[in-house]
């Protein structure tokens, strides 16, 4: 989710998958995934029945983020189930207390905060990220503002488990196996979800 920090907020989709109704919490925590952060998500708390879907609102409500590179936050949601098959949420605001601990179904997504100076996309300038290797240890390097998640990572035409992402200017370490070099290809998530074309490059 891309969060423009001068704009008026972003709305986030959450759809209920399951036969039966569920309550849908979504909290806004920091990178560290522990931290408060200065946005609100309206409805925090709200019932989703079975195979429907609903819009939450995030604003921001205040704080100080760098002008010149990404920040990132994460959007939580947890979806919490009847206490048995098949039982109704017929009262949510009584419930939510008891059945809050039930949660079956829980998921963060990235919300990139990008600044209005940011014009380019990720997919932009994925390929500038730069590798090396020290032992067996593969060490990336993103020079740019933006936060690049990585939707794939391969040494040699092995794929490395977990990439994850790389944050503005900054440097990251993978694990390599004894003997691994050679090429490195990688893929990055674009803005709308999807997955950029494939970027190369040599060890160095």
């Amino acid at each position: 989710m891309i969060f423009p920090l001068n704009g008026n907020g972003a709305t986030l989709t959450i759809k209920n998958p399951q036969n039966y109704p569920m309550l849908a919490r979504t909290t806004l925590v920091a990178e560290d995934r522990k931290s408060a952060v200065p946005f609100v998500a309206t409805p925090p708390l709200f019932r989703l029945d079975g195979n429907q879907q609903s819009q939450v609102r995030i604003v921001r409500t205040g704080g100080d983020y760098p002008t010149d590179r990404e920040s990132l936050a994460w959007a939580c949601i947890q979806g919490v189930p009847p206490q048995a098959a098949g039982e109704a949420l017929k009262d949510e605001a009584k419930k939510s207390t008891s059945v809050s601990v039930q949660v079956s179904i829980s998921t963060c997504m990235k919300m990139m905060l990008r600044p209005e100076s940011l014009k380019q996309s990720p997919e932009d300038v994925g390929g500038q990220v730069t590798w090396h290797q020290e032992g067996n240890q593969l060490v990336a390097k993103n020079p740019t503002a933006y936060y690049l998640s990585l939707a794939e990572l391969k040494v040699g035409g092995t794929a490395v488990k977990e990439p994850e992402y790389l944050a503005p200017q900054s440097e990251k370490r993978y694990s390599l196996g004894a003997g691994k070099g050679g090429e490195v290809s990688w893929k990055v998530i674009t803005d709308y979800g999807g997955n950029s074309r494939e970027f190369r490059a040599s060890l160095k």
